[in-house]
């Protein structure tokens, strides 16, 4: 019996369960799962495009504004800062969107239209090997680095800070996804608490902390002659941030609902956001006082506290399943036209006419042979 209130047309039906076996089978899976899409899916070079696009923007607006709230913050708070004329001011916003913008294209280019001069493995993360990370990271904080040298060279921005921030930006990204982040769509499942993995998260951080306060350094060197003291500020926020970042972790559940890993993601996001920014705010306040103490400059260590509480609560969002879930609707964007709009309704009125079947939180067909027939048809109509 066919789903009341919804009705597609045969050639519809057709076509999209077509689509949606022929993947399957060449990802060698019987069990369809809407969070399971990546972009191995997207096929035509113009849709790899389109999603490159909307990727670089998304990312822009997040990424990129996340990267100047903090350069702005970090400059206005500490007023020691205007001891040096040439770099009194914070890196424009529109700058951090341009380079992150250009970097982001230009990564998504070479990772997703791979030229036949680049070696195969470059760009392409091996888990089980760590040199292969810190290869392929290094390439792209390279690609930054380039990025931001042609803009200074045409007189757009500064150069010091933003390479420094992209390679803790790099770091940092490197130890939550690693670039095979790039390729899949990895769900956030149920949030749980590990005090092993806090630990390390607490050492991690203070590295961290250590190699912001010598970018700090490097910096200001020159103009502000007690720079150690900023070891009391970047070490116990970066020491707290990775102590939570770590010490909560992510535990595969069994899903029941269709979609449901990408809900997760964005309902532990919110949860992780609501929890990591007060914390944040809580520990940034102290260090901000005791450490710059009446010299806070355009903030003060009350409003320092609160906007990087802010920041850090953003942070946490996107760094717990944010990202996640809007890569998952970037994906589902740019698929519009040879997918449905409402895959739930769509694999929900698949079942009802006997097509497919519910398998937990996914669908498969109703039989291998229904798979291979739809496959079948669609290499068929491709030509392939």
């Amino acid at each position: 019996m066919t789903p009341a209130g919804t009705i597609y047309s045969r050639e519809q039906t057709e076509r999209w369960l077509s689509w949606m076996a022929r993947h399957l089978r060449r990802q060698g899976r019987t069990i369809f799962l809407l969070e399971r899409i990546d972009e191995t899916w997207l096929g035509s070079h113009a849709r790899k495009l389109l999603y490159l696009g909307i990727f670089a923007v998304v990312f822009t607006l997040t990424v990129g504004s996340v990267l100047w709230a903090f350069d702005e913050l970090s400059v206005q708070l500490d007023s020691r800062s205007g001891a040096c004329e040439e770099e009194q001011d914070a890196v424009a916003w529109s700058f951090w969107w341009l380079g992150t913008f250009l970097w982001a294209s230009t990564a998504g280019v070479l990772t997703w239209f791979r030229p036949g001069w680049l070696p195969s493995s470059w760009l392409r993360l091996d888990p089980g090997r760590w040199w292969s990370a810190v290869v392929d990271l290094t390439a792209y904080w390279l690609i930054w680095i380039g990025i931001w040298g042609m803009m200074y060279l045409t007189g757009c921005g500064e150069l010091g800070r933003p390479v420094l921030i992209g390679l803790m930006t790099v770091v940092v990204y490197g130890f939550r996804y690693g670039l095979s982040h790039i390729r899949r769509v990895p769900t956030v499942e149920k949030l749980a608490w590990s005090w092993m993995q806090a630990f390390s998260g607490l050492f991690y951080g203070l590295l961290i902390g250590a190699a912001v306060w010598v970018v700090y350094w490097l910096d200001w060197r020159d103009c502000v002659s007690d720079t150690w003291r900023h070891l009391g500020l970047y070490l116990p926020i970066a020491g707290v941030s990775g102590f939570l970042a770590r010490g909560l972790c992510m535990q595969i559940v069994e899903k029941s609902r269709p979609n449901e890993g990408t809900r997760r993601s964005l309902d532990n996001a919110l949860r992780a956001g609501a929890l990591i920014g007060p914390v944040v705010g809580l520990v940034c306040w102290p260090a901000f006082h005791f450490t710059l103490g009446d010299d806070s400059g355009e903030l003060s260590a009350a409003e320092g506290a609160v906007l990087f509480g802010a920041l850090g609560a953003v942070i946490a969002a996107l760094w717990f399943g944010g990202m996640d879930f809007l890569r998952h609707w970037m994906l589902r964007l740019a698929l519009t036209g040879v997918a449905p709009r409402r895959w739930k309704k769509f694999l929900k009125y698949a079942a009802g006419i006997g097509l497919l079947r519910r398998a937990g939180g996914g669908f498969m067909f109703i039989h291998r042979f229904v798979l291979d027939h739809f496959a079948d048809r669609e290499s068929v109509a491709t030509g392939s």
